[in-house]
């Protein structure tokens, strides 16, 4: 599902949720506002994306999205999000994009999800200065973001602009 960039506005519909073939679901950069869906947990069979960035999200990210365990692609950048990242998203192994910058999240990414970011070299952005990070290869403020391993590992940094 591919509906990024319309300008689309109202609430992302449970009923998603029952749409469980999806590999991908992007609606980036529309108008969507509320929270996300617990119901879009059962979307197990994603594996491209999952990029609901610059809306106008609020509330936080609910445990149920640890259930995406294929997902390459966590995007929640540039929406109202709050709270604590669930330690059920510590499942998601697979990742090679995470990014949760521009948001209002506190605490930590989970240790155990830092270990699967580093172990796969994924592109992690974060406001370090509001939600602990170890693993990030990039630390953001007000949009702009730092790589955080360019004395260590350079390439990765060049190649990390997601």
């Amino acid at each position: 599902l591919s509906v990024s960039n319309n300008m689309i506005q109202g609430t992302i519909h449970t009923e998603f949720g029952k749409l469980t073939n999806l590999e991908g679901f992007f609606i980036s950069n529309n108008e969507f506002g509320f929270q996300i869906p617990s119901e879009l947990g059962k979307l197990t069979k994603l594996r491209d994306g999952f990029d609901v960035s610059m809306n106008q999200l609020i509330g936080s990210v609910p445990p149920e999205m640890g259930a995406l365990t294929q997902l390459r692609q966590f995007r929640i950048k540039d929406n109202r999000i709050a709270g604590n990242l669930p330690d059920s998203l510590s499942a998601l192994s697979e990742l090679r994009v995470f990014r949760i910058d521009e948001n209002d999240l506190t605490g930590e990414v989970p240790p155990a999800l830092c270990e699967s970011i580093e172990a796969s070299e994924a592109a992690a952005y974060a406001d370090c200065e509001e939600i602990a990070c170890p693993c990030c290869t990039y630390c953001c403020l007000e949009g702009l973001c730092i790589c955080q391993v360019e004395d260590t590992d350079p390439i990765r940094c060049a190649g990390s602009r997601f």
